[in-house]
């Protein structure tokens, strides 16, 4: 993954036979489209973030809108004040207005996120046995 603070695009996405900005299914699915040339391709970089801001859960209201994948909170009317569960690596998705994740379908359909953070940095050592 590129360094945040590089000014490397950190992501990038499809424009859809309707004019929407799509997100890949995968590597190969991103390298295969991108090759094909046929699909107009943009490029997503991120703005350089304090250290103070990349920490800690934040209201939902202020969480990015933009395809960032992020961990939500969630939380619903049974969990009391102590109660609620993280759902990692959810986005908010533009074409269908929902909050969504890999692998499932809109998170939104049992509980609404009520907070976000910022992913963790993958490990520096993740090439390592």
């Amino acid at each position: 993954m590129p360094d945040l603070n590089s000014g490397e695009a950190v992501e990038c996405e499809f424009q859809d036979n309707y004019g929407e900005w799509c997100r890949f299914d995968s590597p190969k699915h991103r390298d295969s489209t991108i090759a094909d040339g046929r699909w107009p391709i943009r490029y997503l970089y991120a703005e350089p973030q304090p250290a103070s801001v990349a920490d800690g859960w934040r209201d939902i209201e202020s969480a990015p809108k933009d395809g960032t994948e992020m961990d939500v909170w969630c939380k619903s009317a049974l969990d009391g004040d102590d109660g609620g569960y993280r759902t990692p690596n959810a986005w908010w998705c533009r074409s269908d207005m929902k909050w969504r994740r890999y692998g499932d379908e809109r998170i939104a359909w049992a509980h609404s996120p009520t907070h976000w953070q910022p992913l963790p940095p993958p490990p520096a050592d993740r090439g390592a046995n």
